[in-house]
């Protein structure tokens, strides 16, 4: 009689085996990326620190196990020194989330209110309801794209509100086959209220603001002073080229697109199409209201004046006039008429 080998058990356990090796792989893997992920944010304070801008966390933890790695940052705050500038910033919380087969890509969300002082002791405050940010770097770490959007940003300076909106948003990508240095620019401003609007003749209640617009020879995307940035961006023969930047303000509507760059006093020179809605409103608040006859006779001269210097155009299908505006050395020319001379920018 002939004995039964015994049944071998092991296949059945294998699925389970194989299930755990996976696990400690993963998890080795994912212990590697958010130390190498710790590492990178070290490396990155530390450059900025010998270049005057200091960033600091009160308290900082390393989450997201087992798909993310989620950097948690409780109090942030920034120290920014430029020569005789000095601006700090603190805010309660910053967390920014990576995938961890796409370290690539991280979307960053910032707790507010952000409070800021300068160096001459002003306070104020960036409040709002939302505010998140995504980018993507390329394989050598070089920013790739980003954008950031902001739900009921208000800005208020020792106190007093300065700004105010429903939605900011901005975006930011590398223009495609183009060279380096070469991006395109988007921003929006929905609902934006301020008392410095009433500073213009135009329109009545919030602005909407928009522009899309497009950059040559901007360098790369690191952190530095704006003048600093200015400068090589001239002297590189750097380019904006303004798709749209539109104006909404009640009844009033001005879309402006063009070219412009710098010369080497950081003057502003370029050519510009100013295309507006509701000329009448915009003449009659620079010509001083309505108070009067005279007032009202001036501004019917200044409004078929203008209209003489314009041609006939359409926004959205209502009449509009268009104006061809140049700026020489930083003189803004509307025709043969030489209007004000824009102060440099460094």
């Amino acid at each position: 009689m002939t004995t039964a080998a015994p049944a071998r058990r092991w296949p059945i356990y294998l699925p389970t085996l194989a299930l755990l090796l996976g696990a400690a792989v993963w998890s080795a893997f994912w212990w590697y990326a958010a130390g190498r992920a710790e590492q990178a944010a070290d490396a990155f304070m530390a450059r900025e620190a010998a270049k005057g801008r200091v960033y600091a966390c009160g308290e900082r933890t390393v989450g997201g196990y087992p798909f993310r790695i989620e950097l948690r940052c409780e109090r942030p705050s920034a120290s920014v020194r430029d020569g005789e500038n000095h601006l700090t910033l603190e805010a309660p919380r910053l967390v920014a989330v990576a995938q961890v087969y796409d370290p690539r890509r991280m979307i960053v969300d910032l707790t507010g209110p952000v409070g800021f002082m300068d160096a001459q002791g002003r306070r104020g405050e960036a409040a709002f309801r939302t505010a998140q940010a995504s980018g993507t770097a390329t394989l050598d770490g070089k920013l790739e794209r980003a954008s950031a959007v902001v739900a009921d940003p208000r800005l208020t300076l020792d106190g007093t509100e300065q700004a105010a909106g429903s939605r900011l948003e901005a975006h930011l990508r590398r223009t495609p086959d183009a060279g380096p240095g070469a991006y395109d620019v988007a921003l929006a401003l929905d609902s934006a209220t301020s008392p410095w609007l009433g500073l213009l003749p135009v329109g009545d209640g919030p602005a909407t603001f928009e522009l899309q617009a497009s950059l040559t020879q901007a360098g790369e995307l690191r952190p530095a002073p704006l003048e600093e940035r200015l400068r090589a961006f001239q002297a590189a023969d750097g380019r904006v080229r303004i798709d749209v930047a539109r104006l909404i303000r009640g009844d009033v509507e001005a879309r402006i697109d063009g070219d412009l760059g710098l010369d080497a006093q950081g003057r502003l020179d370029g050519r510009l199409t100013l295309v507006a809605r509701g000329l009448d409103e915009i003449v009659r608040g620079l010509a001083g209201g309505a108070g009067g006859r005279r007032d009202d006779l001036l501004s019917s001269l200044l409004g078929a004046g203008a209209q003489m210097l314009g041609k006939p155009a359409k926004i959205d299908d209502k009449p509009a006039t268009a104006y061809d505006l140049r700026l020489d050395r930083g003189r803004v020319e509307l025709g043969p008429i030489r209007l004000y001379r824009l102060p440099p920018l460094y």
